[in-house]
């Protein structure tokens, strides 16, 4: 496919951006604007190193998936690889905003998005106006020259976070709901840590049986949940260690653990030392 595309609409804001070698590490623009145009727009390339989130204001346009067209309207964000051959455009007169990224961290996001999001994706009328106020807070900060880097690949992180509260998210794949008991459970143990908790008391929290809890959660976060909580309890207890003058054995209950002995052969099994050493190479804090 050779590279094609309209020339540039004649109302339109467009921006470039060369990130400094700090930003490299992060999310960054690599060109970025507002177009209004007609159906004669049309962009086909072969690539263009980066990804490209388009946000349709209004109007109605297009762009093709693996040889499919498929339609783009008012309240849509859609998400492109432009490492892979991509075609995109205008069906009508378009109004919509832009931005080309990339970064370290730009496959791992895209990625995610495309398994468990889709694109594109509906946003309610409260996303559509939060879509709209990043990207003209972007468009206003390079029209002013205020280009804070760790800034501008904030507001790229929280245009990506809009796709997993569209309409198309995981929940219907059947995995949503999974992911939000989950989140929901994990959020039980944060605030219940100190408690003893059995798999049965999460489980019923999210109104789960043990089985597929343990299964949903697994396939979320790769690791069952009791091994999950094992490790909310020792990094709340590496902390506690670190920052505190409480004791060994004050820390073990705190963390919800139901002895100290239970406590230091877990510590250690893990981390491969006992709590004092650990305090001990954290802290100037003395065991009691």
């Amino acid at each position: 496919m050779k590279d094609t595309f309209t020339s540039m609409p004649d109302h339109s804001e467009i921006y470039f951006h060369t990130p400094t070698p700090l930003a490299r590490n992060f999310l960054h623009p690599v060109c970025l604007g507002h177009f209004l145009c007609d159906e004669s727009y049309r962009v086909s390339r072969n690539s263009y190193d980066s990804y490209l989130l388009m946000y349709i204001k209004k109007g109605s346009g297009y762009f093709y998936s693996h040889d499919t067209k498929i339609p783009l309207c008012p309240g849509q964000i859609a998400l492109i690889d432009c490492y892979q051959p991509h075609i995109y455009g205008a069906s009508s007169q378009l109004n919509f905003y832009w931005i080309h990224f990339d970064g370290p961290a730009a496959s791992g996001y895209v990625q995610y998005l495309f398994e468990h999001c889709g694109s594109p994706l509906s946003l309610n009328s409260l996303q559509q106006l939060e879509a709209e106020r990043l990207f003209s807070l972007l468009l206003k900060d390079f029209s002013e020259g205020n280009l804070a880097e760790l800034k501008l690949a904030k507001y790229i992180t929280d245009l990506l976070a809009l796709l997993t509260e569209g309409e198309k998210s995981v929940s219907d794949t059947g995995a949503p709901d999974s992911v939000r008991l989950c989140q929901k459970a994990c959020a039980f143990m944060q605030q219940n840590l100190s408690h003893p908790l059995s798999l049965e008391d999460i489980a019923s929290q999210v109104g789960l049986s043990p089985y597929h809890f343990i299964r949903c959660f697994k396939q979320q976060y790769g690791l069952p949940p009791h091994k999950y909580l094992l490790n909310l309890r020792l990094q709340s207890a590496c902390f506690y260690l670190g920052t505190t003058t409480k004791t060994i054995r004050e820390i073990a209950f705190l963390c919800g653990f139901q002895s100290e002995n239970n406590f230091c052969i877990a510590f250690k099994k893990q981390l491969r030392m006992t709590p004092s050493s650990y305090r001990r190479t954290v802290s100037h804090i003395q065991d009691k």
